[in-house]
């Protein structure tokens, strides 16, 4: 069986606003050829079979088949380091502040890892210095200004164990497999949200030369002002897609976002030897049976079920009662009827958004706040 993403639960919710609407129409017999919905024009009654069918297999593989095991990085409580020998005798120390990442998590085992870096993003701490390695005598931003990171080889983790592997690098328009180092130091549970973050270091040496940066200076006792070896260390927190920690500003990415990492990166993977076929982030195996509280225990999957439908059922009563006081009240007011009509389904309708968005963890929308 397969596992579609969390995310599906933004489009349900769109099925579900139309479903009411459209229950409503049907009891109150005043189902009519116009759009039920303003802003979905493809919900019109003709349409009303399609959209019950859309609706149950969303409203099902929501609740039964939805097992987040694609992770993106949380930018806010993460951090890519780097520093480099500096006239013999000290180092200078940076960082790069914009990145997205992105990898699968099943069976403690992660695979199909894909990291974006802006160059241009670089800091050292010191705005002369960023502005000369943004040029060409370094990064040379303005022609390539990503830095990428892959590999499809699947890994085995254990906590606080390190795995030796290969990533492949490609800074400005060289790639070179590159040895690192990943630990994986576990998952901790929010208190605040409880939702469980998965947390890794990773350390790696590369030789700068190896991707055509090459800019240094003599000293005067015969050495060079910058070494050629530069270490990088990384430390992530990363969330299933679909979650947000407490106090983040962080929204993991949507489908769409990640498909188009994999549009601009596919000339990369193309002629490599590891790479079978291009990754689907779309559709994932269901294979996980991790032993952790994740968010889709049998238990959080029963609450779901029955809070979401008996919310679902809640909407479609608000909305019949609601249109039918809300219009029996404007019609004694002297409302014509189409007057009536279209301020009684604007305020039911935004009731109804509002009540969706606050209710979405009841729904499906990670892990429900009941279990």
């Amino acid at each position: 069986m397969s596992t579609i993403n969390v995310n599906i639960s933004t489009k349900c919710f769109i099925n579900y606003l139309c479903l009411i609407d459209i229950f409503y129409r049907t009891f109150r017999g005043k189902f009519k050829l116009y759009k039920v919905v303003i802003f979905n024009s493809n919900c019109y009654d003709k349409l009303m079979k399609k959209h019950i069918i859309i609706f149950l297999i969303q409203f099902i593989f929501l609740n039964f088949f939805t097992l987040a095991t694609h992770f993106s990085v949380n930018n806010e409580h993460s951090k890519i380091k780097f520093k480099i020998g500096y006239m013999g005798i000290s180092e200078v120390e940076g960082r790069f502040t914009d990145y997205k990442a992105y990898f699968h998590f099943n069976d403690n085992s992660i695979k199909e890892i894909r990291a974006v870096i802006k160059a241009k993003s670089i800091d050292t701490f010191d705005k002369k210095r960023d502005s000369h390695l943004i040029k060409k005598d370094f990064f040379h931003v303005t022609k390539y200004p990503e830095i990428k990171i892959w590999s499809s080889e699947k890994l085995a983790v254990k906590v606080n164990e390190q795995v030796e592997t290969k990533f492949y690098f490609k800074i400005k328009n060289k790639k070179k497999l590159v040895p690192v180092l990943i630990t994986y130091k576990g998952s901790l549970k929010d208190p605040l949200t409880e939702k469980v973050g998965h947390y890794f270091s990773l350390k790696a040496k590369v030789n700068r030369l190896d991707f055509d940066i090459t800019w240094n200076k003599k000293l005067d006792d015969g050495g060079l002002l910058l070494s050629n070896e530069v270490e990088i260390n990384g430390d992530f927190e990363t969330y299933p897609v679909g979650d947000r920690p407490a106090f983040s500003r962080f929204f993991t990415p949507d489908k769409e976002s990640i498909k188009r990492v994999e549009i601009d990166m596919s000339g990369d993977f193309i002629n490599d030897k590891e790479v079978k076929k291009k990754p689907n982030f779309e559709v994932i195996p269901k294979k996980s049976k991790r032993k952790e509280k994740e968010i889709f225990t049998v238990k959080n999957l029963t609450i779901t079920f029955f809070t979401g439908f008996t919310l679902f059922l809640l909407m479609i009563a608000l909305s019949y009662f609601g249109q039918k006081y809300i219009s029996e009240y404007l019609e004694k007011m002297g409302l014509g009827e189409r007057a009536t009509y279209v301020i009684t389904n604007t305020i039911i309708m935004v009731i109804i958004i509002i009540l969706a968005i606050v209710s979405a963890p009841y729904m499906g929308l990670g892990p429900n706040p009941l279990s």
